[in-house]
């Protein structure tokens, strides 16, 4: 795992990374504050996933474009490393590391959790919508934000450990305001960003074996399907 920093994927200065993620935060932060309670009161389905998706490719992708595109003026795709499909050891690697996750994540929830592994053919369009955007749309974003961009620039000033752990902690502090909005201050989100800094710190450790931005994607789906 102690491979060298991604050497497509321009450095990026702690200042400039900080105030990068203070404009995130807020932004983000802002928009559920604001849009949501309008998105609460649209009544098409497809009008209010029209608005929530425009917002975050809005605030989860655009910046990460022009942050690369403009300001360190290198190949989006090159940079995010989705032009790279692991291939020989490395995808043994990742496929190894995305079963043990699954495996370990399916244990806890049925173990210790106490949920079961349910599929239910009693949906509506509007429900197979709704699973595609939050199961796979949004882990895209998600992936191109934390791993294609914030994971990649700590990389360049520490181990790959220390960057995942933090990156990991950034992604479960970007759940925070929506927990806030829809489920209040509790005790519960304690666990909730233990488990979200959880994931993220796997998600980077795939993305440091794979060097690829699909196989994050391809795991932050499959997981997010399996608790779904």
């Amino acid at each position: 795992m102690e491979s060298p920093a991604p050497k497509s994927f321009p450095y990026v200065s702690l200042p400039i990374l900080a105030l990068f993620l203070i404009a995130f935060y807020t932004a983000w932060s802002v928009r559920v504050v604001v849009l949501m309670p309008i998105e609460a009161g649209i009544d098409s389905f497809w009008m209010k996933q029209l608005v929530g998706q425009s917002a975050r490719i809005a605030l989860w992708g655009l910046p990460v474009f022009a942050m690369l595109g403009f300001v360190h003026g290198v190949p989006l795709i090159h940079a995010l490393k989705l032009d790279v499909v692991p291939r020989g050891r490395a995808l043994r690697d990742t496929v190894a590391l995305c079963v043990a996750w699954l495996v370990v994540t399916t244990l806890f929830g049925t173990i210790v959790e106490k949920r079961t592994l349910t599929f239910s053919e009693d949906h509506t369009l509007a429900d197979w919508a709704t699973i595609a955007v939050t199961m796979i749309w949004a882990p895209i974003f998600e992936e191109i934000l934390f791993r294609g961009y914030v994971y990649q620039a700590l990389r360049g000033h520490s181990e790959w450990l220390g960057a995942a752990i933090v990156s990991g902690a950034l992604f479960a502090a970007a759940h925070w305001p929506g927990w806030l909005y829809m489920q209040g201050l509790h005790p519960g989100l304690v666990m909730l960003t233990i488990s979200i800094t959880i994931i993220g710190v796997v998600l980077a450790a795939v993305f440091e074996r794979s060097q690829s931005l699909w196989a994050c994607i391809a795991l932050h789906v499959l997981n997010n399907l399996l608790w779904a």
